[in-house]
């Protein structure tokens, strides 16, 4: 649903880089909270966004985070 807060973890990010990731959920750029180590996991990146309004609903919705022009594989999360 639009506004939901989504959680991404993943390695390779920089903590406290003044570049944040870009998050892409059903094609659209999500509203980016923050981005840190997750806490207790040492190399452990934690991403927080927001899904975009205008998103389609659907089981099988693709999300993408880029980082440094670099995309992440795709993976997909139910919307409603």
């Amino acid at each position: 649903m639009a506004g939901e807060a989504l959680e991404i973890y993943g390695a390779g990010l920089t903590d406290g880089s003044v570049i944040p990731p870009q998050v892409a959920i059903g094609g659209r750029l999500a509203v980016f909270s923050s981005s840190a180590n997750a806490p207790g996991f040492a190399d452990l990146n934690q991403v927080n966004a927001r899904v975009p309004i205008g998103v389609a609903s659907g089981s099988a919705v693709p999300v993408r985070l880029t980082y440094i022009g670099r995309p992440s594989n795709e993976v997909t999360i139910g919307v409603r």
